[in-house]
């Protein structure tokens, strides 16, 4: 029986990038983060949904690429602008 091989091309990994949302987490920021398995992720960064506390200055603290929102958007914006963001660094 003849079987064909077919080469096929070794699949690249996948980009894991991790999204933390905050809404006045400067207390939990940290924690949160360091809770992160970073030898499973690729990029972790932080969506913040209009804060009036210092959580995005913890998260830059961290080193944590932040994108801030002006004002509460809720749950449902806050997760929506964190996927367009996670999209535009190259998740999988």
């Amino acid at each position: 029986m003849i079987i064909d091989t077919v080469e096929r091309r070794p699949m690249s990994s996948p980009k894991i990038v991790a999204m933390i949302l905050t809404h006045n987490c400067e207390n939990m920021l940290e924690l949160a983060y360091e809770k992160i398995p970073k030898n499973m992720v690729d990029e972790v960064f932080v969506s913040d949904d209009g804060s009036d506390d210092s959580t995005c200055k913890v998260a830059k603290h961290l080193g944590l690429t932040t994108i801030q929102h002006n004002a509460n958007s809720g749950y449902g914006g806050n997760v929506k602008r964190g996927l367009r963001k996670a999209i535009e660094l190259g998740a999988d």
